[in-house]
């Protein structure tokens, strides 16, 4: 063993003390916000905040919302953050076209031009949700780390996890251990959370429910499946092997094909917001390529779609063409066809459920001869996935009213 390998060695025997010792330390303190909050009482109203930020993740939460909205015995405050600049890593303070404020009249600003933000504790509220587990992309005064302290932390999962290759991120615990309610998307997530938490401080005090996903209920019971007349293809952001699953330049070419050889069929390219830059970052292409990419599909008369609220994608396209993507359970829901690119990674039970009654692309061959047959309308799996469907109908209807009733519940006890 060389001199180099020794001292990292030594380093990392020197470090993991302070790591081991700087994570309790966290647990501790969670614990004790987590337990005060649970025991303060609340008043004749429960006051309820929602941090929102991004439009396109607003589905999962906008159904508990409203149910709010219509009892005499909750107040409701939306508090908008601005959208966050990746690259400069700083607040663009420009409300004038932000989904929110436009949408919502009850919407209050987090942050003033000059930077300010919003003291939240005078609002008085006994539960705040967060539309992501990521603290640095909200100013610190509004992250779980600081709100913990005298808020009872809620979150709803932004999205529907497939793989447990996801189970790291989606439970960290630098975002988890600041949570009183987290209403998980399924019982399986709901194991895997109480498996990685059972044994630190906090989770005596953490209420970790599996009550169904409110975003889902919306999909059921689509209008009759009829002819494909509009695809949609939503590459993946990264090739990473764990995180990754991406066909972007695998398939690039053949949406033009498809196009080419079906001019009536309206096609909707739906990247992943972080794609194109990760792209970049990673070396895999130039902007230059990117905006040549682009031009090619205003060109063959492909609709690019950016923005779009998720939801709404969904009902107006009749055929999903997809990587591996939290969303292929809604678009599955709906009833209508979906052409899975196959990712390198094993899904989980739910996603493994759902692939029977999905069509499986491992090249270009097979993709091809998937929409030729969907066009022409075969569809040999649509009665496989009716039967999947009433199974998780039972499951994720009426789930926004369980989990306003929990919380509502939770402050007699």
């Amino acid at each position: 063993m060389g001199k180099k390998s020794i001292i990292r060695l030594i380093k990392r025997a020197v470090k993991l003390p302070y790591v081991y010792t700087k994570e309790s330390l966290a647990d501790m303190k969670a614990a004790k916000y987590i337990k005060n909050n649970l025991e303060k009482k609340i008043g004749k109203k429960v006051k309820v905040g929602f941090i929102v930020q991004m439009p396109a993740v607003w589905d999962k939460e906008v159904d508990v919302y409203n149910e709010m909205k219509k009892r005499d015995n909750i107040e409701t405050f939306l508090l908008v953050v601005p959208p966050y600049d990746f690259a400069n890593k700083k607040f663009n303070f420009s409300y004038e076209n932000n989904y929110f404020i436009e949408n919502y009249p009850e919407a209050i600003k987090a942050i003033d031009p000059s930077g300010k933000v919003i003291d939240i504790k005078k609002l008085g509220l006994d539960y705040i949700f967060f539309q992501r587990p990521y603290d640095h992309y909200l100013p610190p005064e509004l992250s779980s780390i600081e709100l913990v302290k005298d808020i009872k932390c809620c979150y709803i999962p932004y999205g529907y996890s497939g793989s447990d290759v996801f189970n790291p991120g989606n439970t960290d615990p630098i975002f988890f251990r600041n949570m009183s309610y987290v209403f998980v998307e399924s019982d399986y997530i709901k194991y895997v959370f109480e498996e990685k938490y059972r044994k630190k401080r906090m989770y005596k005090y953490q209420h970790i429910k599996s009550l169904g996903y409110p975003d889902l209920e919306q999909f059921f019971d689509e209008s009759e499946v009829g002819m494909v007349k509009k695809i949609m293809w939503t590459p993946r952001w990264s090739y990473d092997k764990k995180l990754g699953g991406s066909h972007f330049f695998e398939y690039k070419d053949d949406i033009f094909k498809i196009k080419e050889e079906n001019p009536d069929i309206e096609l909707v390219f739906r990247p992943h917001p972080l794609m194109f830059e990760q792209f970049i970052n990673q070396g895999l292409m130039t902007a230059d390529e990117e905006e040549a990419f682009k031009s090619k599909i205003r060109e063959a008369s492909i609709k690019y779609d950016s923005d779009s609220m998720i939801s709404n994608a969904i009902h107006e396209n009749d055929l999903l063409i997809t990587d591996y993507s939290s969303i292929i359970i809604n678009f599955f829901l709906t009833g209508k066809p979906i052409i899975y690119c196959k990712a390198n990674y094993d899904l989980n039970d739910d996603y493994s459920r759902m692939a029977e009654g999905i069509y499986v692309a491992e090249n270009s061959e097979q993709l091809s001869q998937y929409v030729k047959m969907l066009i022409n309308g075969k569809d040999p799996l649509k009665e496989k996935r009716a039967e999947i469907i009433s199974e998780y109908k039972k499951k994720h209807v009426g789930s926004a009213k369980r989990i306003v009733d929990c919380l509502t519940a939770a402050k007699n006890k």
